[in-house]
């Protein structure tokens, strides 16, 4: 707060594309860097009770046993998975609010410092809460290591996430008029990650009237022939001449597995292929990247 100006700024808002949840993670190795710390928050969903939250970037740097992780669904909004990705992987902006990981960002309500590296795992007492697993002793830390130093060397780049079949991009430019219904409705009308958001030109704006909207809709139906729709084809790429695609790995759906980038596939390969050659680390290593 600047000397004057009685106002507090809101807190920035949470990522704007897909994203995993903490269940999501389930298993997976990651790092977390905390960028800023709430508390006493709405909760998420219905009857959640306030709880304090944590803002922060996720790394992803491996997926349990480098099988694809499905993001982008909100069970609190009835949203489902849109999209599928692999490690490593980036997300800026993610709202945190499980507990005991709150905890571990931010003791006492204080940032920590640096990356913080761990497996996600649910407890075994009480209410089983989500917990970030200490990795210190264990091959996890030299693995997490291992990638992040080739991140920064550039060697490898973060995985982008691929939608999954049914939630394709919309074309650049595309706008959705309506009115809406709920959050439910609000979360349909947004642009998709990635999309353009500008309007089209004045000349070729839909008309807006409902009852001239309905007019002509009753027109045209009336003046074109009806056709069942055809049956949507496959979503599989074709191979190119001389190109043999690999067979999906243990754990990957073949459909994702042969729609994905050729460049992503090799990733994936190469970190199966690297992960035999990981060496127990040092006991006593530290934990923090």
């Amino acid at each position: 707060m600047q000397p004057g100006n009685p106002f507090l700024a809101p807190p920035p808002p949470g990522v704007t594309g897909p994203a995993p949840r903490i269940k999501d993670l389930d298993g997976c190795l990651v790092a977390f860097q905390a960028t800023r710390f709430d508390a006493n928050q709405p909760g998420y969903g219905k009857d959640a009770p306030p709880a304090d939250r944590v803002t922060a970037t996720i790394y992803l740097l491996e997926t349990r046993n480098l099988a694809p992780l499905q993001i982008g669904g909100s069970e609190a909004m009835g949203r489902p998975h849109s999209h599928t990705t692999v490690g490593p992987a980036k997300f800026e902006g993610v709202w945190i609010q499980q507990t005991e990981i709150v905890k571990a960002l931010a003791p006492g309500g204080q940032l920590a410092q640096g990356l913080m590296v761990g497996r996600i795992a649910k407890g075994t007492q009480g209410n089983r809460p989500w917990l970030l697993m200490d990795v210190t002793g264990t091959p996890d830390l030299q693995k997490a290591i291992d990638i992040w130093t080739r991140l920064m060397a550039g060697a490898i780049a973060y995985t982008e996430p691929t939608p999954l079949p049914g939630f394709a991009p919309a074309p650049p430019a595309s706008v959705s008029y309506g009115p809406q219904q709920g959050m439910a409705a609000h979360q349909q009308l947004q642009a998709p990650y990635g999309a353009a958001t500008s309007p089209l030109p004045p000349a070729t704006q839909p008309v807006q009237d409902p009852a001239y909207a309905a007019f002509l809709a009753a027109q045209q139906a009336a003046t074109m022939p009806q056709y069942a729709p055809p049956a949507p084809a496959p979503q599989v790429a074709p191979a190119q001449p001389g190109v043999v695609i690999p067979p999906p790995p243990a754990g990957w759906d073949a459909q994702v597995w042969y729609t994905m980038p050729a460049s992503q596939r090799d990733q994936i390969l190469a970190a199966m292929a690297a992960q035999q050659q990981y060496a127990a680390p040092t006991p006593g290593a530290s934990s923090n990247l």
